[in-house]
């Protein structure tokens, strides 16, 4: 899965480049996807999981493999937590328009949501 998203997802969505490879200065044209279609909001992804337990059949066959029950919904954190994070301040003409303040920033960063 990281590997979809590394490779595939993020770069399609994270655009920095024209179609023909070229820089984009205008940070407001980065995250264009084919061309027409545009990344508008922050992007929230979310993992559910099932809770891992010993499977339980009647042969005993596979009492020491582990079976992932999906009517359940495990709640348990996984992962590394991220706690603080940095916002790179804005610099000067790196909009088209003009720059958003820190504020603004921190707000937009803070409201993704979920389709």
């Amino acid at each position: 899965t990281w590997g979809w998203l590394n490779n595939f997802l993020f770069p399609a969505l994270f655009n920095q480049v024209d179609i023909l490879g070229n820089a984009m200065t205008d940070k407001l044209q980065w995250g264009r996807v084919l061309s027409y279609n545009m990344l508008v909001g922050p992007l929230f992804i979310e993992q559910e999981r099932s809770p891992r337990a010993l499977c339980e059949d009647d042969s005993d066959m596979a009492k020491d493999m582990y079976c992932y029950d999906v009517t359940k919904q495990d709640v348990e954190n996984f992962g590394r937590t991220v706690t603080d994070f940095t916002i790179t301040p804005a610099v000067n003409g790196e909009y088209g328009g003009g720059n958003v303040t820190d504020e603004e920033r921190l707000e937009y960063y803070n409201s993704p949501f979920s389709a």
